[in-house]
């Protein structure tokens, strides 16, 4: 029996955990069986994913990674494989798990649908391919079959992966990806309004073989940037959780490796005094940027949303992280149904004290309404979604107070459009700057450039959007709007050189310290 797994994302700075873990699951499981995965990560239309598909000998089951990025385009190939040849589809993920209802009698092509963690229902698809058709399976919904169904959640915490994303690459192109991996079962413990996550009893995973999968990808591959993609990385917040990071980045220290490390924090973990020790060995051991969830840059919309951390805790927990030498990023989800003119005033205001200099902190992001979130419900009662709302069209809400409307649409059809499509912005310089300065310490040569061309990018963004959010002048910002990006596009050209010499530091940084 052949497999092929399909993995498609847009960005090829990422391989696909998820695939990874099915495909060596199966491997070792099942030996009768022969399973290909197939990366396709660099914006590639369905005309050249089908050609390539043509290439390869057909498959008896094609399974699918579905995300919101590329569930229309795997409908659509799906589609083509069954018109063409005999064979099963299946799709699985988190976007399917959240939405099976409705993809069921969206996507008729598609066989079965895995809800959960893909490894035993895959197997259990495998052993019944041409003896019979499933049903009643608890994590595997199809066609009239949609009742009575859960997450699958694998039990072996230390499972491991293939490396497939490597090996179909080079040296050259590895040294450039980003691996994630997770130190602790895939479950969040944070209870916010929009968030659709999976809750659960958090296990963690063995610190040896953490650093077992570090020590390989590294020395086999070249991988030198590891995102840890847990929730949160102290999502409990407790001794034992603070030991058990402490004995994994001992062990990492001892590496003795120049390697770059990101994750995720809550705000009031980082505030936490117990957490100084660990924040600070992380450093150590080449923790580049935590990504805190912040959210909301006004009362109201924290209450909205259900972040436990106040804003001046957000602000706290920025600024410890920068003091220790970890770069703090955070997310700012600026527009919501229940926004007005004076929550948008004060998130700007917070933005600026928090001196952002992401433009798409301002208003590059808009809350989307998932299924089974309680946030949904809220507006379902108000009778705020609009006909228009579906999975695949989460931001189809009206807007409480009608005046945000035209500022939420200047910001979503004209500015970020306009700003996204800028090459070699200053955030991409920030980014690696911050990167390559914990692994080469040559880097710090640029600390004065990345300030002042940081303070320069702060004053610029201050401005415009002042006139956006305190003056509420949509026709100043639409008339003014292009002076912004041209000045943006002469920066990028002074930034350019100094983001290749950065990279060039990058690669030629020896593995060993």
């Amino acid at each position: 029996m052949r497999i092929l797994l399909v993995s498609i994302i847009h960005s090829y700075k990422y391989g696909n955990t998820g695939v990874d873990y099915i495909a060596h699951y199966i491997r070792q499981s099942c030996k009768t069986a022969s399973v290909d995965i197939k990366y396709y990560h660099h914006f590639e239309t369905w005309e050249t994913i089908i050609n390539d598909l043509h290439t390869h000998d057909r498959y008896d089951i094609y399974g699918f990674s579905i995300f919101e990025t590329n569930y229309v385009l795997s409908k659509k190939i799906a589609e083509y494989l069954k018109r063409t040849q005999s064979c099963l589809v299946v799709f699985g993920g988190q976007f399917v798990t959240m939405n099976y209802r409705e993809i069921v009698s969206d996507a008729p092509m598609v066989d079965y649908f895995i809800l959960g963690d893909g490894e035993a229902p895959m197997l259990r698809i495998i052993h019944s391919y041409g003896n019979k058709t499933i049903q009643n399976d608890e994590n595997i919904a199809a066609m009239h079959d949609i009742e009575d169904k859960k997450e699958n959640v694998e039990q072996d915490i230390n499972r491991k992966a293939s490396f497939d994303y490597y090996t179909q690459d080079t040296a050259e192109a590895n040294i450039q990806k980003t691996h994630c991996m997770m130190t602790k079962s895939n479950v969040c413990t944070g209870a916010c309004t929009f968030c659709c996550s999976r809750k659960g009893r958090v296990v963690y995973k063995d610190p040896e073989r953490i650093v077992e999968e570090i020590f390989y990808l590294a020395t086999t591959f070249g991988v030198r940037k590891f995102f840890i993609c847990d929730d949160d990385l102290f999502d409990i917040d407790g001794d034992e959780n603070r030991e058990r990071l402490m004995v994994l980045f001992e062990k990492i220290e001892q590496l003795n490796f120049n390697l770059a490390f990101s994750g995720f924090a809550k705000p009031k973990a980082i505030c936490n005094p117990k957490n100084y020790e660990v924040l600070q060995k992380m450093n150590k051991i080449g923790f580049h940027h935590l990504f805190l969830g912040i959210d909301a840059g006004n009362e109201w919309d924290r209450k909205l949303y259900n972040k436990r951390a106040t804003l001046e805790e957000g602000k706290r927990a920025l600024q410890l992280l920068d003091d220790i030498g970890i770069s703090p990023r955070y997310g700012m989800i600026f527009f919501n149904p229940y926004s007005t003119l004076d929550s948008l005033r004060q998130s700007y205001q917070y933005l600026i004290e928090l001196h952002s200099t992401n433009y798409y902190h301002y208003g590059g992001l808009r809350v989307q309404v998932l299924n089974g979130t309680k946030l949904k419900t809220m507006l379902q009662q108000d009778h705020l979604l609009d006909r228009e709302y579906s999975f695949l069209n989460t931001q189809a809400y009206r807007f409480k107070d009608p005046s945000i409307q035209p500022i939420a649409d200047f910001m979503a059809d004209t500015f970020i459009p306009a700003a996204d499509a800028v090459t070699y912005q200053f955030n991409t310089l920030k980014r690696k700057f911050e990167l390559v300065r914990h692994m080469n310490k040559a880097a710090e040569t640029y600390a004065p450039l990345v300030h002042e061309y940081g303070e320069r990018e702060f004053e610029a963004i201050k401005k415009f959007f002042y006139y956006l959010y305190v003056q509420q002048d949509v026709m100043y910002c639409q008339n003014h709007m292009n002076d912004f990006i041209t000045s943006m596009k002469r920066n990028a050209e002074v930034y350019k050189p100094i983001i290749r010499k950065l990279d060039e530091m990058f690669i030629s940084t020896p593995l060993k310290k």
